[in-house]
């Protein structure tokens, strides 16, 4: 009898043990269990988010990259070409003259320079239009998407009947997204100038024998640092004139 009563009681408590092993996560467990899954999930976003950063970075560097080669060689291309008669700088008809202007224009909140002269570099897209003609070139700064960037522009007029110091053609924009502009020219002699005006008794029909050409590109994720490239371009025609 004692033994049948000894059977039952432990029979009852390891039904008990049973159901105790088979009941639910407790709270604490839950809880600790979203909060280690909290802890993978903000670590793999945090993986992707910087992922997705770099590579971000990289294409717009890659594309201002791509846009200061293409423009570097445009301007170097123009004034390597730079065509002065060596006779006289005055135009066979009489009309305005050949050579190099470079002014000073205001735009937005910044002053930046506008470059004319006449060059052999003319970009022709059609067949009927020649490629060895003299063209009147022209480099000037305009406001861009938003205040604090600016486009280069080329205006290109092939053939020109009014001369240099004419009005500006609207060209197409060469690069964009720039935070500034800036050339320095130099004579025979090396010295710099901030400007430059062939028809000037200062510089006697006389072109730059050297100019060099800064580009600034505005850098989003530190303005502080923005995007430099700098070239200079030795323009055959200025040198021992």
């Amino acid at each position: 009898m004692n033994g049948g009563l000894y059977f039952i009681s432990t029979r009852k408590r390891m039904n008990k043990k049973e159901e105790k092993n088979q009941s639910g996560f407790t709270l604490l467990e839950i809880l600790l269990a979203v909060f280690i899954l909290s802890i993978v999930v903000s670590t793999i976003y945090a993986a992707y988010s910087g992922t997705f950063s770099i590579v971000e970075s990289t294409t717009k560097e890659a594309e201002v990259y791509a846009m200061a080669r293409i423009a570097m060689e445009r301007i170097v291309e123009d004034m390597e070409s730079i065509y002065v008669p060596v006779s006289a700088t005055e135009k066979e008809n009489g009309e305005g003259y050949y050579g190099f202007i470079a002014t000073e224009g205001q735009v937005g909140y910044k002053t930046f320079d506008n470059l004319e002269f006449t060059s052999t570099a003319h970009l022709s897209f059609s067949e009927e239009s020649k490629g060895d003609t003299i063209t009147k070139i022209q480099y000037y700064v305009k406001e861009g998407d938003s205040n604090e960037v600016f486009d280069l522009c080329r205006s290109d007029q092939p053939d020109p009947d009014t001369g240099l110091e004419s009005e500006t053609i609207s060209g197409p924009v060469l690069c964009e997204g720039l935070s500034d502009v800036e050339f320095t020219y130099y004579d025979a002699k090396g010295t710099s100038h901030d400007r430059w005006d062939s028809g000037s008794e200062e510089f006697g029909s006389k072109v730059p024998a050297m100019v060099t050409v800064s580009l600034s590109f505005l850098n989003l994720s530190d303005p502080e640092k923005p995007y430099m490239f700098t070239t200079g371009v030795a323009i055959p025609a200025g040198i021992g004139r």
